[in-house]
C-alpha cells in the first residue's frame, strides 16, 4: 500500500506559483506547487520548498518571500523557474519584473496575482523546508485563470 502513496498524491490538483525573494538587490525565484492558506487571522500561507533549492536558502537569509500565482499564460515561466538553479544562472535575466515594497520580485506577465509575505517561521519537513509566512500585501495580475498542475500536466482550472 505505501508504494501507491506517491501515485495517489499525483492525483491532487495544485496551483503553480513562482516563489521569489531578493538579497542585496539580486532577485531569486523558483517554481513551486505546495502553497496553502493556513490561517485567516492573521492571513498566513505555508510554502514548501526543497532543501536543495538555492531560492529556499535565500528566503531563509532575507526573511521575506513573494508568491506569483501563475495564470494559464505562465507555462513558460513555470518551466523557466523550475528547470535551472539560481546558483548557476540569473533566472531574471531578460525577464520583465518589478520589486514589491518588501523587495520581492513581481513577474509582469503570466500571473493571476502576487502576494507579499513575511516569513514568521520555517522548519524542516522531510526533504523540504516549510515556510510559514504572513501575507502583508498583494495585487492582481493580468491573467484570469490560474495554471493548475496534476499528474505532471498543466491545466486551466476551467478545464478540470
Amino acid at each position: 500500500m505505501a508504494g501507491n502513496l506517491d501515485g495517489i498524491l499525483g492525483k491532487v490538483v495544485y496551483s503553480l506559483v513562482v516563489v521569489t525573494t531578493s538579497v542585496g538587490g539580486k532577485p531569486f525565484g523558483m517554481t513551486a506547487a505546495w502553497v496553502s492558506k493556513v490561517s485567516s487571522e492573521p492571513l498566513m500561507l505555508a510554502v514548501s520548498l526543497s532543501h536543495k533549492s538555492f531560492t529556499s536558502s535565500q528566503i531563509k537569509e532575507k526573511g521575506f518571500l513573494g508568491i506569483n500565482l501563475l495564470g494559464t499564460g505562465g507555462k513558460a515561466a513555470a518551466h523557466h523557474f523550475g528547470s535551472q538553479s539560481g546558483r548557476d544562472v540569473d533566472k531574471f535575466a531578460g525577464m520583465e519584473f518589478k520589486f514589491s515594497g518588501l523587495g520581492n520580485p513581481i513577474l509582469n506577465q503570466g500571473t493571476v496575482a502576487f502576494i507579499d509575505c513575511k516569513v514568521v517561521r520555517h522548519m524542516e519537513a522531510g526533504d523540504h523546508t516549510l515556510f510559514l509566512a504572513e501575507m502583508l500585501d498583494g495585487c492582481l495580475g493580468t491573467e484570469l485563470w490560474p495554471l493548475a498542475y496534476c499528474a505532471k500536466k498543466f491545466y486551466k482550472l476551467s478545464e478540470i
